[in-house]
């Protein structure tokens, strides 16, 4: 039982509920991408995830961190869909 989907989960949500605040290695996760093709910046659907999966955590610290990453993404030229995205879907 404790090899599963559902209970791998779990484990993830509980290692993420215990961070006191965010590690280091999230802040590339966090931030937006540049397409050489188009020309354009994007955020890549993994970032949200991971952002959503950070406000699972209710620490102080971890909440502030969020919403300063919110605020720095915003303030890039993003199409008026990723920013529609991010407000849907980013942790409060």
């Amino acid at each position: 039982m404790l090899r599963n989907h559902l209970s791998e989960m779990v484990k993830m949500l509980d290692a993420v509920e215990e961070y006191d605040e965010v590690p280091n290695r999230f802040l590339q996760r966090i931030d937006t991408k540049y397409d050489p093709v188009s020309g354009h910046v994007f955020i890549d659907m993994r970032s949200l995830i991971t952002a959503r999966l950070l406000g699972v955590n209710r620490r102080p610290n971890v909440k502030v961190w969020l919403a300063e990453r919110r605020k720095h993404l915003l303030s890039k030229p993003l199409s008026p869909f990723e920013r529609k995205l991010i407000n849907h879907l980013w942790p409060t």
